[in-house]
């Protein structure tokens, strides 16, 4: 690829969250302008731990749904599948 064909450069745009304006950078690739950034660094940074929440969101539900579909098959009797062994008692009768 020619170098000549890909040029940067900044300018200022206004950001399309809170519209205040802010440098970005413009790639100028075969006569078109493409702009790098449409969002300041803080709505960008608050975007993006959106996203990052909405991710995690998602893959809890996923795990919710698989943990749910075990427990459906997995053949243990409902009553049981809360109980652990922390106040499992070895004196009782029954209890090795």
């Amino acid at each position: 690829m020619d170098n000549k064909s890909l040029e940067y450069s900044t300018t200022t745009v206004i950001c399309a969250t809170c519209g205040i304006e802010f440098e970005t950078t413009v790639a100028h690739l075969f006569g078109k302008q493409f702009t790098i950034g449409k969002y300041c660094h803080d709505c960008a940074a608050r975007l993006s731990e959106i996203e990052q929440y909405q991710k995690d969101y998602e893959l809890e539900v996923a795990n919710m749904k698989i943990r749910r579909r075990w427990r459906e098959n997995c053949g243990i009797d409902p009553r049981y599948q809360v109980k652990d062994f922390t106040n499992f008692n070895t004196n009782r009768p029954g209890n090795v």
